[in-house]
C-alpha cells in the first residue's frame, strides 16, 4: 500500500476519486468520526450506495493503513468513502490545531512573565499588606523611615508631622563637623522624600502642606550646615530655594508663622550668612 501524507493525499489518488470524496464531503456525508485508540480513526459515510465504516491508521499525519466496508475481496486502492473521511478528518485536525493555536495566544496574554508591584497590591488583602508593612518596618529602618516620611501628612495628633520626621534622622551630635555618612544618608533620603512631597503638594496648589514641608526643612536643616560637610548636598538646597516662592502664595494659610518671625527676612538672613548658597 502506497503511504500517502494527510496534508496531499488527494493529488496522488485519481481524479475521479477524489471529486466523488469532495462531494461526499459537501453533502456531510462523514458522520461519527472519532478516535477511538491513538492514530486510529472510524468514521461513517452515508454514500448513494450505501451506509460504509472506515477505519484508518494515522501517526501522526502520514497515512499508515486504510480499509472500508466497501471493498471486494482483493482490493487495495482508496475509494471515494476512505478519501471523504480523511478530508473530514484533516478539516478536523487542523480546527484544533487553530483552536490550540488561539488558546495559547490567550494564555500568554493573561498569563505573568514577571510578578509586578501592581499585581501584588491587586492580590493582596489590606491586613495582609498592613501585617507585611509591620514584620518589614521592624527589619529595615530605611523602609521603616521611607513609610514614615510619605505618610506622615496622614498622621494626627501632631502640628508639624514633618518636623518629627526631621527630629528623628538628625544627628545629636550636631556640633561635630564630621557626622557619620550613613546618618547624613537617612538624612539625605528623608530630605528627598520630603521634597517629593512638596513639589507633589504645590503641584495641587495644596500650599498649606507645600510651606509646611519647606519651611520645616529650612528651620530644621539650614542652621546646621555651617557644621557638616554634606556630600552632595546641593540636593538638600532645592527646598530652600523652593521655600520663599511657595510662602508668597501661601500669606492666607493657617500655617504661616506671625509677622514678628517673618520667614522671609529669615531667609534672606541665612542667604546674607552665605548659609544658603544664593542663585
Amino acid at each position: 500500500m502506497q503511504k500517502l501524507w494527510l496534508k496531499d493525499f488527494e493529488h496522488h489518488i485519481s481524479a475521479a476519486t477524489a471529486n466523488t470524496a469532495d462531494d461526499l464531503l459537501q453533502a456531510g456525508s462523514v458522520k461519527a468520526l472519532r478516535e477511538v485508540e491513538k492514530h486510529f480513526w472510524v468514521a461513517t459515510v452515508e454514500a448513494p450506495d450505501g451506509t460504509f465504516e472506515i477505519e484508518a491508521m494515522i501517526t501522526p499525519h502520514k497515512i499508515k493503513a486504510f480499509t472500508c466496508e466497501c471493498w471486494t475481496e482483493g482490493r487495495r486502492l482508496m475509494c471515494p468513502h476512505i478519501a471523504a473521511a480523511l478530508l473530514k478528518l484533516r478539516q478536523f485536525l487542523e480546527q484544533k490545531t487553530e483552536e490550540n493555536k488561539v488558546k495559547a495566544e490567550k494564555r500568554a496574554k493573561t498569563e505573568l512573565n514577571r510578578i509586578t508591584i501592581s499585581n501584588v497590591l491587586d492580590s493582596a488583602t489590606p491586613e495582609a499588606l498592613a501585617e507585611f508593612v509591620q514584620e518589614y518596618s521592624r527589619r529595615d529602618r530605611d523602609f521603616a523611615l521611607a513609610l514614615k516620611t510619605w505618610f506622615a501628612a496622614t498622621v494626627s495628633g501632631t502640628e508639624n508631622p514633618f518636623a518629627l520626621i526631621l527630629d528623628s534622622v538628625i544627628p545629636k551630635t550636631v556640633s561635630d563637623k564630621k557626622a557619620k555618612e550613613p546618618d547624613l544618608r537617612r538624612v539625605r533620603q528623608t530630605l528627598d522624600d520630603l521634597i517629593r512631597q512638596l513639589d507633589g503638594a504645590a503641584e495641587e496648589h495644596n500650599f498649606s502642606t507645600a510651606f509646611q514641608i519647606a519651611l520645616t526643612i529650612v528651620q530644621k536643616i539650614a542652621p546646621l550646615w555651617p557644621n557638616w560637610k554634606i556630600k552632595n548636598g546641593r540636593r538638600c538646597y532645592s527646598s530652600v530655594n523652593t521655600f520663599f516662592p511657595v510662602w508668597q502664595n501661601c500669606r492666607n494659610c493657617p500655617c504661616r508663622p506671625n509677622s514678628r518671625r517673618r520667614p522671609g527676612r529669615r531667609y534672606s538672613t541665612w542667604h546674607v550668612r552665605k548659609v544658603i548658597p544664593v542663585k
